[in-house]
């Protein structure tokens, strides 16, 4: 099995785009009023807005915007994980934890969208210090 992206239900889908594109160097690749595909190299996130018919059943399950994603923690290996770590403080987004290096040989942060979504940018390493 292979996973090819992930979707999230996002409250504010423009503002959702921006944040990704701003924040982590994600690039809109297709954007209409209720669904939007983005990419940053082989990665591919999908957003779809919780106003949007597709999400109408899921609708009432929802957590409120800002609590999304709790216990979830989205994944993204980059090559320059200083360089998106940077962009990402020079945005204002919450950094959740700092850029560390951690013992499972990695190079990582944590950042939060503001629908409550944990995203971690990481760079794998030869050597933990």
């Amino acid at each position: 099995m292979r996973t090819s992206w992930v979707e999230i239900c996002v409250s504010h889908l423009d503002e959702s785009v921006v944040w990704f594109e701003n924040v982590l160097g994600f690039k809109a690749i297709e954007h209409d009023e209720h669904y939007a595909g983005l990419r940053r190299g082989e990665t591919t996130i999908l957003l779809g807005s919780d106003k949007g018919d597709y999400w109408q059943s899921e609708r009432s399950r929802l957590p409120e915007p800002g609590t999304r994603g709790a216990g979830v923690e989205i994944v993204l290996l980059v090559d320059n994980v200083q360089q998106v770590y940077e962009t990402a403080r020079q945005a204002g987004a919450e950094i959740v934890r700092p850029l560390e290096v951690w013992p499972w040989h990695m190079k990582q942060f944590w950042v939060r969208h503001p629908d409550g979504y944990l995203l971690r940018p990481a760079e794998r390493i030869t050597e933990a210090e």
